[in-house]
């Protein structure tokens, strides 16, 4: 059986998403970027479901990859989709909860998930991309809120990532563009109105989650 073709059938019958290290040791991989780069490649072609996750064999929350839970044909276009729980220990407003939360409202919405940047690592380069129904790309800057020092980290904070989006624009102006933030915070808020002058001439839209999980989107 093709290597891509065992990964599917593995994900479709497991009990929930598998992380890529132990998706790497199931299929015998001697390294974890042999499992990143094959589910990587599957997602984009929307076979799986791929985000952070809570992994069903070790329990550890990190970028895992899930299939629909049956038998998975060859050129099947269906994206998965699992809710995903907020990480043990972790508030609801930590920045990997807010990502996991966007991909999966992203992945229901019919979104292709290309890239999940690994935010308990601090992972450098974009926090998601994404290619939506229409084919346009969707690149998002994802940023959670501070436990300590709130208000002054959380305006440092969102100025890192407004400034992610004008070196998104620069790399490619033909993304849209996005940032996620978590809901309910006065600092992002007030922030959020104050840069409204600027989005006519750097277009971007806010994925706001709240302490729910649910996402709404303000453009």
């Amino acid at each position: 059986m093709p290597v891509k073709a065992q990964v599917q059938q593995l994900l479709a019958n497991a009990n929930g998403p598998l992380c890529d290290d132990c998706l790497a040791e199931a299929i015998g991989a001697s390294q974890r970027q042999t499992a990143y780069q094959l589910c990587s490649q599957l997602a984009a072609a929307g076979r799986i479901g791929r985000g952070r996750n809570r992994c069903a064999r070790c329990g550890k929350v990190k970028n895992a990859s899930w299939g629909t839970g049956s038998t998975v044909t060859e050129g099947a276009q269906t994206v998965a989709h699992r809710e995903s729980a907020p990480a043990a220990g972790r508030p609801w407003f930590w920045e990997g909860n807010v990502q996991a939360q966007i991909v999966s409202e992203l992945a229901r919405n019919g979104f292709q998930i290309r890239r999940v940047a690994d935010t308990e690592s601090h992972e450098p380069g974009r926090d998601i991309e994404a290619v939506g129904p229409d084919g346009r790309g969707l690149w998002i800057s994802v940023k959670g809120f501070p436990e300590k020092s709130a208000s002054v980290q959380a305006r440092h904070w969102f100025a890192g990532a407004v400034f992610d989006l004008l070196l998104y624009r620069d790399e490619n102006s033909m993304v849209e563009l996005a940032l996620g933030l978590p809901k309910g915070f006065s600092t992002y808020e007030n922030l959020t109105t104050r840069v409204k002058w600027a989005r006519p001439q750097l277009p971007f839209v806010i994925y706001w989650v709240d302490e729910q999980g649910s996402v709404t989107v303000e453009r």
